[in-house]
């Protein structure tokens, strides 16, 4: 009797058992229950096919890659990524991924080695923010709608070959962040391309224009790249042109700028506050700024 009772218990100390069947979906050892996911064109690792995002992420296995097969042109899925994962779609052209109104599309929170590429991403808020994560890589992507293109706060990442436009708050805000920046375009966004707020930014091949101000009436910004909060910021390579107020601002922070054209300021092509660090420039351009070169 004794033994069957302590079998009992280290049954149910173990809780419940749950593994993926041949069809995709989970199976509880336990209850016998199943849950079920409907089948969709988020395809995990060349296997089975979910209809939503989340229900691929959740089945997938930590490193797995989720590829989409026969999708819409245009998707709408608040997704939420805490594992190792890749999701590659076929093509910024090819598919839009669309948060719900006033919800971030894509929140990528206390992950390592996440990785997006290939799509379009919509949002009335921002596109996709990264939390506490680390060796997060983002590439051939679109940002056009919403208030932030990307936000990152206290995570490791990189971004290449992506383009930000039309956004409200600016295309990009990185916050005590260590990133990596290469071949992206900004045009035609709201405050500022690129708001550094701490951590190291190291870019390359950046093209960043037309940023406009806040207040068209009142103009107060209007800058390609802020740095901010003791950020450091290594450029190689760059185009700035027709940012409102300034190429760059550089409030508190240090900047160095290698092999680079600024054009067009009202301001001027780099504005650093008194005792805000360094600059250093070299190679640098400036043409046509209203006010100082």
């Amino acid at each position: 009797m004794m033994h069957v009772s302590f079998l009992s218990f280290l049954l149910s100390a173990c809780g419940d058992v749950e593994n993926k069947n041949d069809d995709g979906n989970i199976d509880n050892e336990d209850t016998g229950e199943v849950k079920y996911y409907p089948p969709g064109c988020f395809i995990v690792d060349g296997g089975d096919g979910y209809a939503l995002l989340n229900d691929a992420i959740e089945v997938a296995d930590e490193g797995s890659t989720i590829t989409m097969l026969g999708c819409d042109s245009s998707h709408e899925e608040l997704v939420v990524i805490q594992k190792s994962i890749s999701i590659e779609g076929p093509g910024a052209d090819m598919m839009t991924l669309s948060g719900p109104v006033n919800e971030t599309t894509i929140t990528i929170e206390g992950a390592s080695n996440v990785s997006i590429s290939g799509l379009n991403i919509d949002t009335t808020r921002t596109g996709i923010e990264i939390i506490g994560s680390d060796n997060v890589t983002l590439s051939d992507l679109t940002f056009s709608t919403g208030a932030y293109g990307i936000k990152s706060d206290g995570s490791t990442l990189s971004i290449d070959n992506s383009s930000f436009s039309f956004l409200q708050f600016g295309g990009m805000e990185l916050k005590n962040s260590t990133t990596t920046l290469s071949n992206l375009i900004f045009d035609q966004n709201i405050s500022s391309g690129i708001f550094i707020d701490g951590g190291t930014t190291t870019a390359s091949n950046l093209t960043v224009n037309n940023t406009l101000p806040t207040d068209m009436d009142i103009p107060e910004d209007g800058y390609g790249i802020i740095v901010d909060g003791g950020g450091d910021l290594v450029v190689q390579e760059a185009t700035f042109d027709a940012n409102l107020f300034a190429g760059l601002y550089v409030v508190r922070g240090n900047l160095t700028l290698n092999d680079a054209l600024i054009s067009n300021s009202a301001l001027a092509s780099i504005f650093s506050d008194p005792n805000s660090g360094s600059v250093t420039l070299e190679n640098v351009n400036a043409v046509d700024n209203l006010n100082y070169g």
